[in-house]
């Protein structure tokens, strides 16, 4: 361990994954509320980056996706943005974004 260098070991990635900008976040919890449906249970879909991106979008959106896209790479494709419920994001290898959620009502 006297060689161990912290410092490179983070830089590296190898301890602390990327955080999900607010901004990020905030986008996908906006395309979330737009396609959970009103009942409790384990529900899920795809966002199709085909779609996302396309000229149907404002180019703020477009660029949002992609910024989520990238953040996923970075992150190995997986990650959750932790709120009520928890909603869980998997790049799929066509660029594609699938979501899940458990829906709970309290």
């Amino acid at each position: 361990m006297k060689d161990f260098d912290l410092r490179k070991y983070l830089a590296e990635g190898k301890l602390l994954k990327e955080a999900m900008d607010v901004e990020i976040e905030d986008y996908v919890s906006a395309m979330y509320d737009s396609d959970v449906e009103e009942k409790e249970g384990f529900q899920s879909d795809v966002w199709e980056k085909a779609r996302y991106t396309s000229d149907a979008y404002t180019k703020e959106s477009v660029t949002l996706f992609l910024k989520l896209i990238n953040h996923l790479k970075s992150v190995g494709g997986k990650d959750v943005v932790e709120g009520n419920p928890d909603i869980e994001l998997e790049l799929l290898p066509n660029g594609d974004i699938r979501w899940s959620a458990n829906v709970t009502f309290d």
